[in-house]
Parts: C-alpha cells; structure tokens; sequence
C-alpha cells in the first residue's frame, strides 16, 4: 500500500529527469522524486527506490530549477567522504574507517540513513578496537535508529550489523563491560544521546548504564521493566545474562549469554566462560570470557591456571580485553 501511495504521488507529482551515475560503475536516466538527508528516491517506470548518498557518484541533466537541487547541493559534497567511510567498514578495514571518523562524527546524531551508516560504523569501530565502553552509547543510538526505520520505508542496516530494531543488541556483545579510563565517558555519552524513541530504549539506556557503573566499582542494579506486557526479548537477554535460565534453546543466537549469569569466583564459573571459548564465541565475547576466568582463577588462589589460560588466550589472539583489564568485577 505504501508503496502505491508513493507510486501515485509520484505521478502527480513533479518529478526531475536526470541521469545518476552510481559508485559501482552503473549510469541510469531516472526521475528524482524526493532528495533530502536519506538520499534519492528515484522513479523508472513505475518502480521507486531509495538511494543512499554514498552509492552516488554525480548527478547530471537535472534542471537548474528543480525543486531538488538545494538538498542535492548539500549532500552530494560530502558523498565521497560517506563513500569512503562504508566502504572502509565493508572490507573490515577499522583502522582506515577509524582515521575518517573525526570527520563523519558530525552525523553520528543526524535523523536520516547517513546517521544511521555513522552509528552503526562508530559501533563496528569500537567493537574492532575491543573499546566496549565507547561501543556502548554506539550501540543504544544505532538501536534507536533501526527502531524508527522500522516503521518507516528507509529501513535496514547499512554494514549487516547483527542488530534490529526490536532487540537492539548484539549477540557477541553480551551487557558486561571490563574496567577502564572511558567508563566515565561512556556513560556521559548516554547522558546525552538524543532523545529515547520508545519506552525499551529508555529502559536499556538505564540497563546498560548500570553496567557501565559496575566496571567503574559501583553496585548498580538493572531498572524495573514499566513498560507493557509481554516484556520485550532485549530485558528477558538482560536478564539471562544476570540470572541465567532454564531454556538456554530458547535465546537462539543469545544462548551463551546465559554463561557470564554466574559471577561470583568458582571452578563453574570458570567451566561457564571456558565453554564459551570452546564453543568458537567471536569478540568480543570470547574476550569477555577469557578476561572473566583469568580473573576468576587468580581469586580463586589459582595462579598457574591462570597463567596457562592466558599463554593459551594469546596464542589464539585472543587478548584485547585480557591484557588491558584490569581487577575489577565480573
């Protein structure tokens, strides 16, 4: 339906004829129906879609007075940059991608697909760089974004981040984060993300708060859910990982997560991350369980364990967490 809607707007509409010559090589003569922040929406025939502005090489034959050339005069500069940004993301150069965020940072808060193709990058970053606190707020105002392209017909994730708009977590980023200098600012990046789109976002912006205060030595809990029924899967994988549960099947591709419940020092607690580890976890997960059971041991009075776990964690390259964490809790 919507769809058709767009359809017979479209044709009533005043649409600009131009030609668009895509990054990927392509030249397609097109009608510009709508420009703006999500990019282009063009028509051919009777068919529409939406293009992003980093799929955009340059834009020609349009009318100087088109109604479209000012949001194309403001966004198509800065195509190449955007361009440059998804594509370093694309072939996991993190390193490459991390050296054009101080120019991208700008966005990272724009309501449109660029802010979305920002947070989501600045999240695969941090995450690539074992930085966890920092992926944090990353992650909270990603999940935001997918929740309201959710609704909207410019949805989806840019970088095929494992993430939606429903959950708004990652299953290899369970809510634990080790101690370290950007707890601090972490959380004030929280303090000042845009405002929550819905209660669930309210709630993890607390949960993951929480969790943020706990690596920086303080006893905080995890907020009461307020909202409606039935309570939403991101606090029911909350709370797994607190609590553990019984149907551990039932997490799907959360079900580890019910390994890091048990946090207080002890030989099955240690078992509990060693599975993980065993089981092929991907970071940053397999960091976690590494650095948690390393610490474990030494609590327990085990320092040889430990000291094998960690040769055996190197030698798997398995360290960004284990060699900068610090004591601290679980």
């Amino acid at each position: 339906m919507v769809g058709l809607l767009w359809t017979l707007l479209s044709l009533l509409g005043a649409n600009d004829e131009a030609v668009v010559s895509f990054r990927g090589g392509s030249r397609e003569s097109v009608q510009i129906s709508e420009a703006d922040a999500n990019g282009l929406l063009v028509q051919q025939g009777l068919s529409l879609r939406r293009v992003d502005w980093d799929q955009i090489l340059r834009i020609e034959g349009l009318s100087s007075t088109s109604q479209h050339q000012a949001a194309i005069d403001a966004w198509l500069p800065h195509a190449e940059l955007l361009w440059r940004f998804r594509s370093r993301l694309e072939r996991l150069d993190f390193q490459g991608a991390a050296r054009l965020a101080p120019e991208v940072n700008q966005w990272k808060d724009h309501p449109s697909r660029i802010g979305l193709l920002v947070r989501e990058g600045l999240f695969q970053i941090a995450l690539a760089e074992g930085n966890l606190a920092a992926a944090v707020p990353h992650l909270l105002a990603f999940g935001d974004r997918l929740a309201i392209d959710g609704s909207t017909n410019t949805k989806g994730s840019r970088l095929s981040t494992p993430v939606t708009g429903v959950v708004r977590l990652h299953p290899n980023f369970p809510p634990i984060v080790p101690p370290g200098p950007d707890i601090a600012l972490a959380r004030e990046a929280i303090a000042t993300l845009p405002p929550a789109v819905d209660p669930l976002s309210a709630w993890l912006r607390g949960a993951w708060d929480a969790v943020l205060a706990r690596a920086d030595g303080q006893l905080a809990s995890l907020p009461d859910w307020a909202g409606s029924s039935p309570v939403p899967r991101a606090v029911q994988l909350f709370r797994a990982c607190e609590l553990g549960t019984d149907g551990e099947n039932s997490l799907g591709e959360f079900a580890l997560w019910t390994k890091f419940a048990n946090r207080s020092p002890s030989r099955q607690a240690v078992l509990d991350r060693v599975e993980v580890l065993a089981r092929g976890a991907s970071s940053p997960m397999s960091d976690l369980a590494g650095w948690q059971a390393v610490e474990m041991l030494r609590s327990l009075s085990l320092p040889t364990e430990a000291d094998r776990l960690v040769q055996h964690l190197r030698q798997v390259d398995a360290n960004a967490l284990l060699l900068s964490a610090s004591q601290g809790s679980f």
